[in-house]
Parts: structure tokens; sequence; C-alpha cells
């Protein structure tokens, strides 16, 4: 497809509601065609409605389930099939864990490393070539301040974090120079659905209102796209967390953060 007057074509996965909504209106605010995915396709036809709402700029919406594990496969093929080279690659799907590790559930957990780390890496190989070849483009990977630290009760939730940040990071050093935005989002919860969807139990009081606006999340987080930022942490709160998790070893610091799990 013909990208005329526009900066390209923007990819935004989970972008069916919160974050991955706000980037995709934000893309799209910006001058980029869409690429939608997502596996709930009601949320993704309203959203490119949404989108298709700025002056002569397309909106494609594909239901795509990243979680499964040819899913990130069947997305590169239908991008091909389509000729559409994404110059902008926001890997914001994911999905959490709530609990101890042993009552996990197994499959869920395969589920959340397909989705979290698997396929984010898989979309990065893929679309990055044409970037490269080009001389532009960028990628946003959405990890977490969760990152910065184990995470008992989430533990699995925290240690993809932990990948994405330091799969991303280490890619951005590996094309710096080359034309390239390898920015990586560490933000902190937010109000959305997503802690309910990982069976965490509600917030309320002085924790509910430490939640991040996710709009205005999204907006700094475009800005330190277009600034090139390979790390970018919304909010001074996070970033003094951030600061102070650096005194603490990393035995420390999986104590500190232990949440649900039963003391000895």
């Amino acid at each position: 497809m013909k990208d005329t007057h526009s900066r390209g074509w923007a990819l935004i996965t989970g972008a069916g509601r919160g974050l991955g909504r706000a980037l995709a209106l934000r893309a799209s605010s910006a001058g980029y065609h869409t690429l939608l995915c997502s596996r709930d396709p009601d949320s993704l036809k309203e959203l490119a409605r949404a989108c298709r709402k700025e002056d002569g700029l397309q909106s494609l919406a594909l239901p795509v389930d990243l979680a499964t594990p040819n899913g990130a496969e069947i997305l590169l093929q239908e991008c091909r099939r389509r000729r559409i080279h994404p110059t902008l690659l926001i890997n914001n799907a994911g999905m959490g864990s709530a609990g101890p590790f042993l009552d996990s559930d197994e499959i869920r957990n395969s589920e959340l490393l397909q989705l979290n780390t698997h396929s984010l890496v898989v979309l990065c190989r893929g679309f990055l070539p044409a970037m490269l070849a080009d001389g532009k483009g960028g990628i946003l990977n959405v990890a977490s301040t969760a990152a910065f630290a184990p995470g008992p009760g989430s533990s699995l939730y925290y240690a993809s974090k932990a990948f994405v940040l330091s799969f991303s990071l280490a890619l951005a050093e590996e094309q710096r120079g080359n034309g390239l935005r390898i920015c990586c989002l560490c933000p902190g919860p937010m109000r959305t659905a997503f802690r309910e969807a990982a069976g965490s139990a509600p917030l309320s009081g002085a924790r509910l209102r430490l939640l991040q606006d996710v709009d205005k999340v999204a907006d700094i987080a475009w800005r330190g796209l277009e600034k090139g930022q390979s790390l970018i942490i919304p909010g001074r709160r996070n970033r003094w967390l951030l600061r102070a998790s650096r005194l603490l070893s990393p035995v420390r610091l999986a104590r500190f953060t232990r949440e649900g799990l039963p003391r000895p």
C-alpha cells in the first residue's frame, strides 16, 4: 500500500484498550497510518474508525492472538501479504500474573512468556531489517517498572519485563548511529483493567491514587520516542524508585517487592 502524505505505517500491538489504544491515537495524530493488532476484534474496529478521522490516513484492524506460538509469524505474514513495512513498531501487548508460582497455571504461564517476550522478539527481528535498509524507523517496547526488581507474587511477569528492558537497551546500543530509534518504556501501574485481568486484587485508598493516568503516560512515551530516548520512565516517583532500587542488592529487592505470598 502506498504511503503518500504520511510518515508511513505504525504497527501497535495490544491496541484494543488502555495504553495501546492511547498510543495508537497518538500515532495517527502524528501522521502515521495505523495497523492495529489485538485479539479483541470489536475494540479494534472502533479504534480503527477513530484513527481514520485524521485526514487521509488509513487504519487497519488485525485481530491476531500473539499469545499463541505462531501468532507473531501470522502477523508478519499478513503485513507481507499486504505489502506493509511498518516505519514504527510499538510492542505494547502483554499479560500479567498474580499469586505464588506453584499455584500458577502452566498454560497461562506459557502464554505469558509467549506474549511478553517471544512474540516481541519475533516482531523486532521481522521488521527491523526493512527499517535498517531505509535508514529510518522506530521501535517502542513496553516494559514496566517491574523490570527493575524481582517480583515475588508476580514472578513470571516481573522476569518477562526484565527481559524486555535488557533486550531493548542492548538492541538500542547495537543500532546506535544507524538512524533508528529503539526505545523502552517503563511505566508504573496505570488506571487500566490490566491488574484485574492478571488476577490481582483491586487497589484502594492511597495505592489507588498512585496509579498513573494512561493518557499522561502515552504523552510522555510519545515525546520520548520522538526524541529517541532509549529508556523512558514516566513519573518522578517511578524515577525516584529506580534510583533507590540501585542501593539494594537483588535479594533485598526481592524482599522489598514481595506481595501476595504467605510469610514463613
